[in-house]
């Protein structure tokens, strides 16, 4: 089990570790579900897709603190936020919805970004455009936008383009 916390550590635990400690450990960080073979995907704002190996996450014990993301991959905690931090398992699986600062909107398969290199761009953005969110998502179902004219818009997920990365 890999957990993330609000304050960018990562922690690797095994099962025995997770078990015993499982409410305090979910309490506060986000846990996922992952082989040590896997690869742990890290979605930013500013459009990059940063890959660490599982393999590279020190194990720790359930009070330790972890390694900060920055020194685990290519992501730079002061330039970019953390939307989604998610596993090659579940990525490859879902259908992402993504939604820019600049009012784009679009849907991709997650299995269309695995790749070798260990940073990528998942979304090519306008300049001083930023991915306000990001979510897995099934076929059937809606979104609803709220603006800052305190509008809202109920969108059908099958009325927005699936489109290739880029």
């Amino acid at each position: 089990y890999m957990a993330y916390d609000k304050y960018g550590y990562i922690r690797l635990f095994d099962l025995p570790t997770y078990t015993r400690n499982k409410d305090a450990i979910e309490e506060s960080a986000t846990v996922i579900k992952t082989k040590n073979t896997g690869t742990i995907f890290v979605f930013t704002d500013t459009g990059n897709l940063h890959q660490m190996k599982v393999k590279d996450i020190p194990t720790c014990k359930a009070k330790d603190r972890g390694t900060p993301c920055d020194n685990l991959c290519n992501y730079d905690s002061t330039k970019e936020n953390i939307i989604l931090i998610t596993s090659i398992e579940d990525m490859t699986k879902a259908k992402y919805v993504l939604a820019t600062s600049n009012n784009l909107i679009k849907t991709f398969n997650g299995d269309e970004l695995v790749t070798v290199r260990k940073t990528i761009a998942y979304t090519k953005l306008d300049d001083g455009a930023k991915v306000i969110m990001l979510s897995a998502i099934e076929d059937n179902g809606q979104i609803i936008a709220h603006s800052a004219g305190n509008y809202f818009l109920n969108i059908e997920l099958a009325s927005i383009p699936n489109q290739k990365r880029g």
